[in-house]
């Protein structure tokens, strides 16, 4: 427990020191389960195994200072959120394919993906169910396959859960070793790759990377070298925890509020502290510019168009997200 803190607050350190944000990382086990309530991406594509899709989200997704409406993800394991920003979450980035559609009934092998709710927190949970490593040729004879989940909270949580596994005889996956694609010229290192990139300087400021203890984390300035070489046992769970908007920052909504609400063109702020800057962004997480009055709490809406609107407040030291209306 001493190692895992001392690692956890030296990668904190790192982070501050080198972009003033702050990732807290974490690996621990926990019961693996399947989401019983779900829609099939298997269905819904149709088939198509090497899918992409937009998942649109029923609250405001935090990235670093950003903040999304939706998730792009596909079949690579690869997730982020603007078209030309393709490694922001580059999560176990691989390759991975569900089997060709049998029998649409009694569907074994999918990826299934909810809107939920998990311990009083709104949810996206993305689920790989016995999916196969792309190109491997040992499916047929060993029934090769991994089981994971990517969990998405309103709090910018970002948890990968891992379930059971057998990747005991494939060529695709050597422990300790890597993962290679299988190709006519034989095989060639390839990932997974497993980071946190911020959106805006393409840099990938988290890569966890340790078969032993799974307790290594580091900061480097390209993804392509953020490889590993180990699949996590069942029941491991790595989490990203976003601390600008921690569950102790979200417990002091209550020392905020802004009205009116619905607002035409002022929204004053009740806050203990005062403001040393506010941010707005509308349901796209386009970040628009406000004008604050620091002495008043008073921010001018007058240039936004009408419509719901989110609120990022900060006296400095906290940051608080609320919402309003534009009228």
């Amino acid at each position: 427990m001493e190692r895992k803190l001392f690692l956890i607050i030296l990668l904190t350190l790192k982070l501050a020191q080198s972009f003033g944000q702050y990732y807290q990382v974490e690996s621990f086990r926990d019961e693996y389960k399947e989401i019983e309530k779900f829609t099939s991406l298997l269905i819904e594509k149709e088939g198509f195994r090497s899918w992409d899709k937009r998942f649109d989200l029923d609250f405001v997704f935090p990235f670093f200072e950003l903040h999304y409406m939706y998730i792009n993800g596909n079949y690579e394991g690869i997730f982020g959120f603007d078209d030309e920003i393709e490694y922001s979450l580059d999560l176990l980035a691989f390759g991975y394919h569900f089997d060709n559609v049998i029998d649409t009934i009694n569907i074994k092998s999918d990826v299934r993906y909810n809107l939920t709710e998990i311990n009083g927190k709104k949810c996206l949970v993305v689920q790989y169910t016995k999916n196969r490593l792309i190109s491997d040729p040992s499916i047929e004879e060993f029934d090769t396959y991994v089981n994971f989940q990517y969990w998405f909270f309103e709090n910018g949580t970002i948890e990968l859960r891992f379930g059971k596994a057998n990747l005991n005889n494939t060529p695709v996956y050597i422990p300790g070793d890597g993962f290679y694609l299988q190709t006519n010229q034989g095989p060639i290192p390839f990932g997974p790759f497993l980071g946190l990139t911020h959106p805006l300087n393409a840099q990938v400021i988290v890569n966890y990377n340790d078969l032993d203890s799974l307790h290594n984390f580091e900061i480097i300035d390209n993804w392509e070298n953020g490889s590993v070489n180990w699949w996590p046992p069942e029941g491991w769970v790595i989490r990203f925890t976003n601390l600008l908007v921690s569950t102790e920052n979200n417990s002091m909504l209550d020392q905020v509020s802004v009205f009116p609400n619905p607002a035409i063109d002022k929204l004053f702020v009740k806050c203990e502290s005062p403001l040393q800057s506010a941010a707005v962004f509308n349901l796209n997480g386009e970040q628009h510019t406000i004008t604050l009055d620091k002495e008043m709490n008073e921010a001018d809406i007058s240039a936004l168009q009408p419509g719901i609107w989110f609120l990022r407040l900060s006296d400095g030291n906290k940051i608080w997200n609320t919402k309003f209306i534009k009228i």
